[in-house]
């Protein structure tokens, strides 16, 4: 039950939202940056997008917070990442901190300081 509720939750929150954002390694500075920055939209877009399927269909809503759940439970340590590396993991994991164990757990679960 919990695996269909997952894949409930993952094509719930996904179908409305993946246009795509392709990195390439081989990329300059400049676009390294502005796919940073469509990274970070991106990860804001499925936060409203999320709040918004749930309101539209409240039926799904038990498996995107399911979904929610098990990836930040599974979020590992940023610590050995370069800081802006971490920011980015932080903004991600954000998105479910919030709403589940606060910011002050959040820095000691990922292994990094608020401080950089």
């Amino acid at each position: 039950m919990a695996q269909f509720r997952l894949t409930q939750g993952v094509a719930a929150l996904y179908w409305p939202t993946r246009s795509g954002t392709p990195c390439s390694p081989t990329a300059g500075r400049s676009a390294l940056r502005q796919q940073a920055l469509r990274w970070i939209v991106n990860v804001l877009e499925d936060q409203r997008i999320e709040k918004a399927i749930c309101i539209y269909y409240p039926g799904v809503t038990p498996a995107i917070r399911l979904l929610g759940d098990l990836t930040y439970t599974g979020q590992s340590s940023l610590g050995r990442l370069p800081p802006a590396e971490q920011a980015l993991g932080c903004c991600l994991a954000w998105r479910w901190a919030h709403s589940r164990t606060g910011e002050a757990d959040m820095h000691d679960r990922l292994n990094v300081s608020v401080a950089g």
